[in-house]
């Protein structure tokens, strides 16, 4: 669908959806052509999604979030520290069973609570690699086999998106609204 957008669109367009990896950046460019990606849900869990020269341990990268929210204050509310450590830990409390600190994490009420939970998380994950601590966009996709719980370690054996542009292309031809459409021509000519 983004692609027919592109093809029909005269402006810059911006890809977003699907992009969980950094590899999907290249891919979502080459197929669509736009000028541009973003990414909401993979960039959530793993800040560094764009950043292709190595893959960050998350538990740093929500160290270094605390540090963030402690070096500029009113930048963010505890309630959002706590949404962001929840989805930087996503795969502790599911994949890893780590469920008690996920409780944790929402009675907390201080950054150094939360900190401490960081702490132990790391201190539990200890040796597990940093690519598989990355699943939380993976956590609503229908896999039978549970392999969205490995995430973006096994992200080609998970089931690929239906996106489908029979809809879309229905509507560049049929639409009067669209003026690039067969009806929206002939209604300029008669006029």
């Amino acid at each position: 669908m983004i692609k027919s957008i592109k093809e029909t669109l005269k402006i810059p367009v911006i890809a977003n959806g699907g992009i969980s990896s950094f590899e999907d950046i290249g891919k979502a460019l080459e197929f669509t052509k736009c000028d541009g990606v973003m990414s909401s849900e993979s960039i959530l869990e793993y800040p560094a999604l764009f950043d292709n020269s190595q893959i960050y341990d998350i538990e740093e990268i929500a160290l270094e979030y605390l540090d963030f929210y402690e070096k500029y204050p009113g930048e963010a509310t505890l309630k959002i520290a706590r949404s962001h450590i929840h989805k930087f830990l996503h795969s502790g409390f599911t994949t890893w069973g780590h469920s008690d600190l996920r409780d944790q994490v929402q009675k907390s009420n201080t950054i150094q609570a939360l900190r401490e939970i960081v702490l132990e998380m790391q201190k539990r994950r200890q040796g597990v690699a940093p690519l598989d601590k990355i699943t939380w966009y993976y956590r609503h996709w229908n896999d039978e086999a549970g392999l969205f719980k490995t995430g973006v370690k096994n992200k080609s054996l998970l089931p690929a998106s239906q996106i489908m542009d029979s809809d879309w292309n229905t509507w560049m031809h049929d639409d009067p609204r669209n003026p690039q459409c067969q009806v929206a021509k002939d209604a300029k000519k008669q006029a």
